[in-house]
């Protein structure tokens, strides 16, 4: 992570001078234009459609000196999605509302896929976050590394620097990697069996400028059993799918 964070300090000027709502405009261009196929709608019609949250993934808690995490994903995310459903790798002090975190993102309005940020500095704060273009079902590397003296956080793609937050005032104690979807109706990332699976691997996190890979307890936060499928793989990788879904594709 300290190697991607010097190859990449170059590009940050340009990535402060992107604004979200460039993101934005290009997500939806490109939606309008990629992916408008809505295959696998009839695989999960009829869904109950409530808000809460769906989360399985692993964490794993730092004590001190924890500067970011990275790791892939792999996989893609079948329709539909009522609301959104992501998934992820971040850093966060746990119970005050404090993250960076970044991966990939589907919602109800786009027809493909995108990597997003995302990011909050307390309680008060709302979500920020900046979303560009991701080529879905393939493998890609996500990561989020602190920067400016810890306090602020530049997010990658590939081992690209594309984007950096202000000055967020706190210094993360906890990795996490995850998949996401925030309503029973949504399609959880990942089909049912056969699959394809969305898959976890190659976590890392940085602690005073040196890589470990991640060791993770894995975890369910889900309002209901039927959503979330998960295997884990090893301390530092799983897969997920949804329970109820298939793909169609």
């Amino acid at each position: 992570m300290q190697a991607i964070h010097s190859r990449h300090r170059a590009r940050r000027a340009l990535a402060h001078n992107i604004t979200f709502r460039i993101f934005v405009a290009l997500a939806f261009v490109l939606s309008s234009l990629l992916f408008t196929t809505n295959r696998a709608y009839a695989y999960c019609s009829g869904l109950s459609s409530y808000v809460g949250r769906w989360e399985s993934g692993g964490i794993q808690n730092v004590s001190s000196g924890l500067s970011g995490t990275t790791g892939y994903v792999q996989g893609f995310n079948p329709d539909p999605t009522v609301s959104n459903s992501t998934a992820w790798y971040m850093v966060t002090i746990p119970g005050q509302y404090t993250y960076a975190q970044t991966g990939w993102v589907r919602t109800s309005n786009w027809s493909t896929y995108y990597h997003y940020a995302a990011w909050r500095s307390g309680y008060n704060d709302s979500q920020h976050e900046a979303i560009d273009y991701v080529t879905p079902t393939n493998s890609h590397n996500y990561g989020v590394q602190e920067i400016s003296g810890g306090t602020s956080f530049e997010f990658s793609y590939n081992f690209s620097a594309w984007l950096d937050t202000a000055n967020l005032g706190w210094y993360p104690t906890q990795v996490e990697a995850a998949a996401e979807t925030l309503n029973h109706g949504d399609h959880f990332p990942g089909s049912a069996s056969p699959g394809p699976y969305v898959e976890f691997w190659g976590g890392t996190y940085t602690i005073y400028g040196l890589g470990y890979s991640v060791s993770l307890t894995m975890y369910d936060n889900n309002s209901s059993t039927d959503v979330v499928g998960k295997t884990q793989l090893s301390s530092t990788a799983f897969y997920v799918w949804d329970k109820r879904c298939s793909d169609g594709g």
